[in-house]
């Protein structure tokens, strides 16, 4: 989810990030794209541990909602997430 390493590049935290403000759009090819939904409800934070703190809620959201919502998220997809986020 490059969007989501993009808000946090320029230090962008999206409060109300989880399942269902997250789109992604598929197309007949094997692109996709992603869209965030209700963004009004960022603000801008300096600093690195508030980024655990919000991926940590979108993984939440995730073990939440998915097996509810039927969205095919593994370990592997967790992982893309996380790949250049400070520990």
């Amino acid at each position: 989810m490059r969007l989501i390493h993009q808000l946090h590049d320029r230090q962008i935290c999206y409060t109300n990030l989880n399942t269902h403000t997250i789109l992604v759009q598929h197309f007949v090819t094997p692109e996709q794209k992603y869209w965030i939904l209700d963004f009004d409800k960022c603000t801008e934070k300096s600093g690195n541990s508030w980024k655990v703190q919000n991926l940590t809620k979108l993984h939440r959201s995730f073990n939440k909602k998915g097996n509810k919502l039927a969205i095919q998220f593994t370990q592997p997809d967790w992982n893309e997430i996380l790949v250049g986020y400070p520990k």
